[in-house]
């Protein structure tokens, strides 16, 4: 396994969009025999203009915040607010997910 591999794709929601891009789209396995590193930021497979935070409404953006505590035992989020801050808390204290814009 290559560095890039542990180091660009960690996080649960990057492996799930990972898998559906190789397994139902038919692109190439992302393990580094066959390709490059995907750069999620440009990918658009992996665009989320759709998608807010639940607990404020803002749309949020496919990065890490730009500082994260390491406590808790929280891993680093995948998703932030546009000013790279961490999405909003939830009521038991964890980290929001990014919830789909209704339509």
């Amino acid at each position: 396994m290559k560095l890039w591999i542990s180091v660009n794709d960690l996080g649960l929601w990057r492996n799930i969009v990972r898998e559906y891009s190789e397994e139902l789209l038919g692109t190439p396995e992302h393990d580094g025999t066959r390709s490059q590193p995907i750069d999620y930021a440009n990918w658009p497979l992996y665009q989320f203009d759709d998608l807010i935070c639940p607990g404020c409404g803002a749309r949020v953006r496919c990065a890490p915040p730009a500082y994260w505590k390491v406590r808790d035992g929280l891993p680093v989020a995948q998703f932030s607010h546009h000013d790279r801050t961490a999405l909003c808390r939830t009521a038991s204290g964890g980290v929001a997910e990014p919830v789909e814009v209704p339509r």
